[in-house]
């Protein structure tokens, strides 16, 4: 149980961190926003990252059910 929640932590700083790579690679280089046509902003680097932060926190929640699952099984 603690390696599978080990395991997806560190998937999750990981991801964390390649985020705020690519968000400082496309606020840097001034890259534009598909939808809006306009460069990016750090209010919506920071929305993105941290709205996908709280869903990959909700899916953890499911990780320490999975041994019972596998019991009722």
């Amino acid at each position: 149980m603690g390696t599978i929640l080990g395991i997806f932590h560190f998937g999750m700083f990981l991801f964390t961190g390649w985020a705020y790579f690519i968000a400082s690679y496309l606020l840097y280089h001034k890259y534009n926003n598909p939808m809006t046509d306009e460069e990016y902003t750090i209010e919506e680097i920071v929305q993105v990252t941290q709205c996908t932060i709280m869903t990959m926190l909700t899916a953890g929640m499911i990780v320490p059910t999975i041994p019972g699952i596998t019991k009722g099984l």
